[in-house]
C-alpha cells in the first residue's frame, strides 16, 4: 500500500492536486459511480453523504484540469442528486 501512496503523494506535488486526480472521476466513468452509490445506500445514508461530497470535490478538481469535458462532469453531477 506504501507504494501506492507515495505514489499519489509525488503526483500531488509534481502537478497538483488537479493534475493528480485519478478514479472514475477523471476518467469519466459514470458506471463506477452508480455502482458506488448503490453500495454505499446499503451501508446507510452517511456514508453515501462522505462519498458525494468528496465526489463533488474531485468534480472541482477535474473542472480546473479540464478533463473529462464538462458536458461529462455535468452527467456524473447529475448521478450525485438523483431526486433533483
Amino acid at each position: 500500500m506504501w507504494p501506492l501512496v507515495d505514489g499519489t503523494l509525488a503526483a500531488a506535488r509534481a502537478r497538483g492536486l488537479a493534475g493528480a486526480l485519478a478514479g472514475p472521476v477523471s476518467r469519466g466513468d459514470s458506471g463506477v459511480i452508480d455502482k458506488h452509490l448503490q453500495a454505499l445506500d446499503a451501508l446507510g445514508a452517511d456514508h453515501a453523504a462522505l462519498y458525494t461530497a468528496l465526489t463533488r470535490r474531485a468534480l472541482a478538481l477535474a473542472a480546473e484540469r479540464g478533463t473529462p469535458s464538462a458536458d461529462v462532469l455535468a452527467g456524473l453531477a447529475a448521478r450525485l442528486n438523483p431526486t433533483q
